[in-house]
């Protein structure tokens, strides 16, 4: 699973590389207003940016899972701030909507409005969990 997200995070860095050219090249194609240029450029920029930060949180979670010891403080930081980074697209999104009126800009607003506030949940969890991993092994 490892490869498959150092794969994801490889491709997410060439997306948000490519985005200006690309972005023109689709604007374009299916014939959207020019003036659409530029707020959807800042917010596939900033969601991206945080989409890369989310990948790379789950790297350095599957690095420790596959160490055998994934019930640790950092992967609790890990989750929460992917759970923030979830926000920022959803407020990206938020913002969004005042420029481009989509039904799909208030779908992912409220998908990842929903996804942060579930990893928060999760962090919680897996904090209680390392408590008591921390708690067995000072028991002898």
């Amino acid at each position: 699973m490892g490869a498959v997200i150092d794969f994801l995070l490889a491709f997410a860095v060439l997306c948000l590389v490519s985005l200006p050219w690309s972005l023109k090249w689709l604007i374009g194609f299916v014939h959207l207003s020019p003036a659409l240029y530029v707020p959807m450029l800042v917010i596939l920029f900033v969601s991206g940016l945080c989409a890369a930060g989310i990948l790379w949180q789950a790297h350095r979670i599957f690095q420790t899972v596959n160490q055998g010891d994934p019930f640790i403080r950092r992967n609790v930081r890990s989750l929460k701030i992917t759970g923030w980074l979830c926000f920022g697209i959803a407020l990206v999104y938020a913002v969004g909507l005042f420029s481009i009126r989509s039904p799909f800009m208030a779908l992912v607003l409220v998908a990842f409005a929903f996804l942060g506030t579930f990893l928060f949940i999760v962090a919680d969890l897996l904090f209680k969990a390392v408590q008591i991993k921390e708690e067995n092994e000072l028991t002898i």
